[in-house]
């Protein structure tokens, strides 16, 4: 396919002389990246521009709007190069994927098949409402649970060793909850903790429960053993039982969802 570059003046675009090429939520990547005939993608005008070499001066005018699962990658080809947002207008860019066909999911919940979820081809921890950052769901409501496991040996500085004994794996992988914190619904697919340390804090994933012992075990190590530095505090996230607050989301990988065909929303992630 050939590339058209159209050279505008000062008036148009602020660039004298400069190949320009547009891109619009409604474009197309098979246009001409012309300001008639935008492209849909920050790529495919990124690659046009390539074409004309570095020595060229080239210009990306992106148009008002919002634009999906954005990734572009940029190197030594594309030096000189300017990506601007249209005068007076407003692009919004996203990483992450649009939500659509939001429906009912009982009396307090929408809900929307995600595909991809259950396997993980598709995982996520943050979601944009409105240009707005929902928060996950939490437990509990405010604060944070306090679990029993104990780690007591002393902390030697990171230059004398750190933990001595804190090398052996299974210290960095397991929890044990209090009596009515949690319990057997707690669903292993979709729970995740932050576990506090000292200074800082981890994010767990679990590999499995045992609620007759209340014992948690993570699928990725903390980075301190539970209760290093006579720390033994925790939150769990995305559980449907966290779901406290209008505008809190959770994401399911467990759930198999079959709605009815009912009112329909569409949120932008």
């Amino acid at each position: 396919m050939g590339i058209m570059a159209m050279s505008l003046t000062a008036e148009g675009t602020g660039v004298d002389k400069a190949a320009v090429f547009f891109v619009a939520p409604d474009g197309r990547d098979s246009n001409a990246g012309t300001r008639e005939a935008p492209f849909a993608t920050l790529v495919r005008a990124r690659d046009a521009a390539r074409q004309l070499g570095t020595s060229q001066v080239r210009r990306i005018i992106v148009r008002g709007g919002s634009y999906y699962g954005v990734s572009l990658l940029l190197d030594a080809q594309d030096s000189g190069l300017a990506i601007v947002a249209a005068p007076g207008e407003k692009p919004m860019l996203y990483g992450g994927r649009q939500v659509t066909e939001w429906k009912n999911d009982g009396d307090k919940f929408y809900a929307a098949k995600l595909p991809g979820v259950t396997d993980r081809a598709w995982d996520f921890r943050s979601l944009v409402v409105n240009e707005q950052l929902r928060p996950r769901a939490r437990l509990p409501k405010t604060g944070v649970f306090t679990h029993l496991t104990r780690f007591d040996a002393p902390w030697h500085t990171t230059v004398g060793g750190g933990f001595r004994g804190a090398d052996k794996p299974e210290l960095k992988l397991n929890l044990q909850y209090r009596q009515g914190d949690l319990g057997a619904w707690l669903d292993v697919n979709n729970a995740e903790l932050t576990i506090f340390h000292e200074w800082d804090d981890s994010l767990v994933g679990l590999k499995s429960h045992d609620p007759d012992t209340r014992t948690l075990s993570f699928s990725n190590p903390s980075g301190y053993p539970p209760g290093a530095f006579d720390v033994r505090t925790y939150v769990v996230w995305n559980v449907r039982e966290g779901m406290h607050e209008p505008g809190q989301w959770n994401l399911d990988r467990s759930r198999e969802f079959h709605f009815p065909d009912k009112l329909k929303r569409t949120l932008s992630l």
